[in-house]
Formats: C-alpha cells, sequence, structure tokens
C-alpha cells in the first residue's frame, strides 16, 4: 500500500490534489444524500402518522363521538405513532392543526355546512417548535454561512379522511348484509345492483351480475373461485373488496320510531308533501276530522285496523297488539291501497296477496326468535307496476328475521331486517323481477334460485340508509370552522 500511496503523494505533476478534489466531492454528494434521505425519511413517518390520526379520528365520527372527543381520539394516535418525547411537539396550533369539517365527495370541497363527516390533521416539524429535521454534512455549510439556513429541515404532512357514500356502490337499491350473503344459483343482478357481505359472500354457480354491478366485500379471498366468468358471469368485474359502512338495522328502528312518535325531522320530511287523504270518518273516535293534521299520530288496536275499509293517507298510525305475539295482517284494503302512511307496531308485519304500497313506512318493533316479518304464497310488497318511482319509494323495518316464499315478490321498496332475510326459490321455469328492491339484514341473507334484481339507479334517499366508506381524500379547497382543541 505505501508503495502505491507514497510515490502519489510525491508526485509533481498534480494528480493528488485533483483526487482529493474529486474525493471530496464525493463524500459531499454523498453526505447531501444522506441529509436528503433522512429527511424524506421523517416525512414519510409524518405523513404515515398524519393518516392514521385522520383515520382514527373518522372512525370516531362514524361512531357518533363528540368533537372533542374525535379531537382526543386524534392526538392519541399521534402520540402513539410519534411520540413527544421522541419527535418534539408536532402540533405547531392547537386549533388550526386538527380539523373538522364536511367534505363533498361530488365536488371535493371542504365547507362548515352539513354534517361533519372528514378530518384534516397537519403535523409540523420547525425551528419555532424546536424539534427540525437536523442535517449532518449540510450543517457544515450552515457554520461557514448562517444565512443558508441548512442546519435543519423544516417539514410539514398533511391528511384528510372523510366517512362519505361509498362511489362504487352509490345506489339506491343493493342487498347488504352485516353477516354473510349465500346466492345458490340462476340469480340475476342487473346493472348498477349492488351486492355486499360484512362478513362474505359465498355463490353457487351460474348467477350472473349486469355492467357497473357491484359484488364486494372485505376480503376477495372469501369468495374463493366463484367470483370468476366461468362460475358466474359477470362476477369478475363486479367483484372488489371493500368495507362498507351502514348503522345497524336495530339503531335505525330507535331513531326512526321515536322520531315519528314525537313530530322529529325524519317525521318532517317524510311528510312534507303527503296531504291526508281518504275518508277519516271509518277511524271513529281515534281521530277528530275538523282539527287532523299532515303526519298526526292515530292509535289503533290490531283489530280496529285490519277492520278498515280503507287507510286514509297522511297520517301515521300507532297499532298496538299489546303482548306482541300477534301478527297484523298488511292485505290491500278494502278500497284504496296503503299510501303515503307511516304504520308503527309492535306486531309482527304479515304480508299476504298483492299488497299496493306507494311512498309509505310500515315499522315492527317485535323481537322474536322467529321472523316478525312474513309473507304469504303470492304476495307483494310495493308498486303494483312494478317500475322506478323516484317519489312513491317505500320502506318496511322489522327488528326480527323475514321469511317469504318462492313467488315473493318487491318493488320499489327497502325491506330492512334486524335479523335474517331468507328468500325461498322460485320454480326453474319461473323468473321474479325484483324492480327496485333493496333488502338489507343485521344477520344474514340466504337467497334462493331464480330471482332478477332490477336498479332504478336513483341515488340514496328518504330513509333508505347510506353506504359509507371511510377513505383519504384531498380536498380541492373549502373554508371551515376548525375545531374547538
Amino acid at each position: 500500500m505505501r508503495r502505491v500511496l507514497l510515490p502519489r503523494l510525491r508526485a509533481e505533476d498534480g494528480s493528488t490534489p485533483f483526487s482529493l478534489l474529486w474525493l471530496a466531492l464525493l463524500i459531499l454528494v454523498a453526505g447531501i444524500a444522506v441529509d436528503v434521505t433522512n429527511a424524506y425519511r421523517n416525512l414519510q413517518l409524518m405523513r404515515d402518522t398524519a393518516d392514521a390520526a385522520s383515520h382514527a379520528g373518522v372512525v370516531a365520527i362514524a361512531n357518533d363521538a363528540t368533537d372533542a372527543a374525535v379531537v382526543e381520539q386524534v392526538r392519541a394516535t399521534v402520540e402513539r405513532n410519534m411520540p413527544a418525547a421522541v419527535y418534539g411537539a408536532l402540533f405547531q396550533d392547537p386549533v388550526q392543526d386538527i380539523r373538522l369539517a364536511n367534505y363533498d365527495p361530488a365536488t371535493g370541497a371542504l365547507s362548515d355546512f352539513g354534517e361533519r363527516n372528514a378530518v384534516t390533521v397537519s403535523l409540523h416539524r420547525t425551528r419555532a417548535l424546536g424539534n427540525p429535521v437536523g442535517t449532518f454534512l449540510l450543517r457544515i455549510a450552515a457554520l461557514v454561512d448562517p444565512n443558508t439556513r441548512l442546519d435543519a429541515w423544516e417539514v410539514r404532512a398533511d391528511s384528510t379522511t372523510a366517512f362519505t357514500d361509498t362511489q362504487r356502490c352509490a345506489s339506491h337499491n343493493y342487498l347488504y348484509a352485516a353477516g354473510e350473503i349465500d346466492l345458490t344459483s340462476s340469480n340475476a343482478f342487473g346493472s348498477r345492483y349492488c351486492v355486499h357481505a360484512q362478513d362474505e359472500i359465498w355463490m353457487s354457480q351460474q348467477n350472473s351480475f349486469g355492467s357497473d354491478a357491484g359484488l364486494s366485500m372485505p376480503d376477495l379471498a372469501n369468495c374463493g373461485t366463484k367470483c370468476s366468468d366461468a362460475a358466474n358471469p359477470g362476477s369478475e368485474a363486479a367483484a372488489h373488496e371493500s368495507n362498507l359502512l351502514l348503522d345497524s338495522v336495530d339503531s335505525q328502528i330507535g331513531t326512526t320510531l321515536a322520531d315519528f312518535l314525537s313530530n322529529g325531522p325524519l317525521h318532517a320530511a317524510f311528510f312534507a308533501d303527503k296531504p291526508i287523504s281518504g275518508d277519516l270518518s271509518v277511524l271513529g273516535p281515534a281521530i277528530d276530522p275538523a282539527t287532523a293534521t299532515p303526519g298526526q299520530v292515530v292509535q289503533l288496536s290490531r283489530s280496529e285496523f285490519e277492520a278498515l275499509p280503507e287507510v286514509p293517507g297522511g297520517l301515521v298510525y300507532d297499532v298496538f297488539c299489546g303482548n306482541g305475539n300477534k301478527g297484523l295482517s298488511i292485505s290491500q284494503p278494502a278500497t284504496g291501497s296503503f299510501s303515503d302512511v307511516a304504520i308503527i307496531t309492535d306486531c309482527g308485519l304479515e304480508f299476504s296477496g298483492t299488497t299496493d304500497i306507494t311512498s309509505s313506512l310500515f315499522l315492527s318493533t317485535k323481537v322474536s326468535s322467529n321472523a316478525s316479518l312474513t309473507a304469504k304464497q303470492g304476495a307483494r310488497i310495493g308498486s303494483s307496476t312494478a317500475t322506478c318511482q323516484p317519489d312513491a319509494v317505500s320502506f318496511v323495518m322489522a327488528k326480527g328475521s323475514m321469511h317469504a316464499p318462492a313467488d315473493f315478490f318487491g318493488s320499489n321498496v327497502a325491506v330492512m331486517l334486524g335479523g335474517d332475510v331468507n328468500l325461498a326459490a322460485t320454480s326453474s321455469s319461473t323468473t321474479l323481477n325484483h324492480v327496485g328492491l333493496s333488502l338489507i339484514a343485521d344477520g344474514d341473507m340466504h337467497i334462493a334460485a331464480s330471482h332478477t334484481f332490477t336498479s332504478c339507479a336513483l341515488p340514496p334517499g328518504g330513509l333508505t340508509p347510506r353506504l359509507r366508506v371511510i377513505r383519504h381524500v384531498a380536498p380541492t379547497s373549502g373554508s371551515y370552522t376548525l375545531a374547538a382543541n
């Protein structure tokens, strides 16, 4: 080694200084690379922490937490990921850096109007906070000239997460089960109709999915080999992983029940365009026609309700069964149909025959190990025309399960169950086309063969639950009030 280096050091041709210059340049470049890499590593850590914190805040919003609780959840998540004892204080402004707002997925804007469904988190490492990201070689330049400010990097990371409607299945019509969905064979799901299970979807064969249809679950691996066009045509394009969040039917029933019996905002919106109609005299002393107002609550026993020759519209019927062991027969009135009414009962619901229902609500609070919503052979729930009518959608809610025969037919109606859904198979030569039918269950769903589900392709509305997801977003603009910390 000495024989190699000594001649070069004694050389007078200038190669040694030139080599040392290159060596210095290489060290400088390597040092800058180290400083830049270190800054990027810290920035990425801050981004990941901001993402985790904004996500945690939105999860708290989805669970109906207060603003103060949301902010506390954000702070706790930041502390877990980047402890202040190691990284220093990351919030430059305790108010500005945790923001709650409304995110509009259509425009991408944040605003102070509407429900708070988004959380924005900003994290900082700055000189003002006393925790900038220090440099190594670049610090030498700072020693030579302090004005370079190269002794440290100032880094900021922002993240916004929103609890918003799903874009893949932004439809009024869908099958949703908090448990699993079992599909046997020869069922068809039309364009923009969505099928989702929070657990898994099991399919036999020859179930078909139209264009823009949705077939989703949190983990597609649970679909096995059945999410293939060879087994179920159209399923490959329809299948996707998604974690769709929906309030439980049981909680929705509780909220709707309390609201409708106390003239709440849901009640007001429901009856906003529903005047009283029909012959009020059939209700006897239960109501005074001279003072009746739209949305007024009429209390009737089960026998009194079933004896009505017609059901006047524009009213809430509070029907009681006493111990709730019996079912309330819902069949076509002698005159007219069920239109613009809300029927709330502690009885089970028994739909029989052809029942024409338009723009109405049926709600059962009966809790039973057996089904609290049943249908007889040939029963139909919903519109008699089997067409999409945006202003005539009806809603059926029951705390228990639903059992329906093979020839049950639903149209322009959303059916929500606190238990399971069991829909029997039709004969091999018959296919029932459910137009605008949604089925939502807190439990499992079993759909036997030969049912066709056609979507009305309407946006969610009325009392239909919104399918929502938690996702990171990039707001385009907007000004909004900031959360108090």
